[in-house]
């Protein structure tokens, strides 16, 4: 599991300064400008309300951003979660990482002279429409899908051994109830007086029947087919159509191609959306200790203004983060610390 860490720190005025700051005081650690622009803030009490509606919308698009990639795994089994994280990029095509470092916002997507509240309610109202398109397309693929696995069962029936264009043989096909398998198998030669030893084959099934093709001299047909029915064997009406099967198995090529396309159209479609992604940035826990410490020695003297800052290093110490978190969270600090835990694909 990556951890990434968000730092809003006091600026003294002027944000150059407090970046260099910060990045003198953090070390070696990597830091990275997280450049945001100047936003319509409005009142006090409105932050306080965005807030509370941010926290509820954060929790639904993590809800959304997880039945992405579920799906999206689902759709593409044989592939491993390290392939799949590669072929997830954003920004047109940089990784993750890369994204992060050069983050810079979009003001043509969200415009900055707009109010908070109008960002965030177009961010939301997106993320609804994804969410529909995703449903949306789902059931578009399903239901092609549906159809894939009804004409693959078809495929599974076998035709090959049906005797054709015979002067004295004629194939049967019997339904036989799953319970009376076995009495068909004892029985089905001796149902007539001119059956073919062993030539029941079953050509399809379904949870209460199985069908068996079976061959036998055409005179006998009608007595095999009385007497089946006596035995609870139901022969059914079938004409052998050359033409007919050759319509059938060009319906089920293109049943197949639409499936294939509807999944690959499916996949680089999530993909997509997934490109769309909010930047966190990556810290160490060392880093971490360090950028705390930073702002509590200089809380005194900091300004309230704030410039976006972010730390990010390998994982390298023994620091609880989780007993970290919980410092923060109870005692004042004059910056801001903004924590996202981010998995791929359940990855620790």
């Amino acid at each position: 599991m990556t951890l990434y860490w968000l730092l809003s720190v006091p600026a003294h005025g002027d944000g150059h300064v407090a970046w260099r700051d910060i990045k003198s005081r953090i070390g070696s650690s990597d830091l990275y400008d997280f450049s945001l622009p100047t936003f319509k803030i409005g009142t006090l009490d409105g932050l306080v309300r965005l807030s509370d509606d941010l926290a509820k919308f954060d929790s639904a698009y993590e809800t959304t951003l997880t039945k992405f990639t579920d799906t999206l795994r689902s759709l593409n089994p044989t592939v491993t979660a390290s392939q799949l994280q590669a072929q997830l990029t954003v920004d047109g095509g940089k990784s993750v990482d890369q994204y992060l470092r050069t983050f810079a916002w979009d003001n043509a997507k969200y415009r900055v002279d707009r109010p908070l509240v109008e960002i965030l309610g177009q961010v939301a109202e997106q993320m609804g429409q994804v969410d529909g398109q995703l449903k949306s397309k789902l059931t578009q693929y399903n239901a092609i899908k549906g159809s894939l696995a009804t004409v693959r069962r078809k495929q599974n029936g076998n035709l090959s051994h049906c005797v054709r264009d015979s002067e004295y043989l004629q194939t049967l096909f019997v339904a036989v109830p799953r319970s009376l398998a076995s009495e068909w198998l004892n029985t089905y030669e001796r149902l007539a007086t001119m059956v073919v030893p062993r030539s029941a084959t079953p050509v399809a099934e379904d949870s209460e029947y199985i069908l068996y093709s079976v061959v036998v001299f055409k005179r006998a047909a009608d007595e095999f087919t009385t007497r089946a029915r006596d035995a609870r064997f139901t022969v059914r009406d079938f004409v052998y159509d050359e033409e007919a099967l050759e319509r059938e198995r060009r319906m089920q090529m293109e049943v197949v191609e639409q499936e294939t396309e509807l999944l690959g159209n499916l996949s680089e479609w999530i993909k997509r959306q997934l490109a769309d992604f909010y930047a966190y940035l990556e810290t160490s826990t060392r880093a971490s200790d360090r950028a705390r410490k930073t702002g509590k020695a200089g809380k005194g003297s900091l300004p309230a203004s704030a410039a976006a800052a972010a730390a990010a290093a390998a994982a390298d110490g023994a620091f609880d983060m989780h007993e970290f978190s919980s410092i923060l969270s109870s005692e004042y600090t004059p910056f801001v610390f903004f924590e996202i835990p981010w998995t791929f694909f359940g990855q620790e």
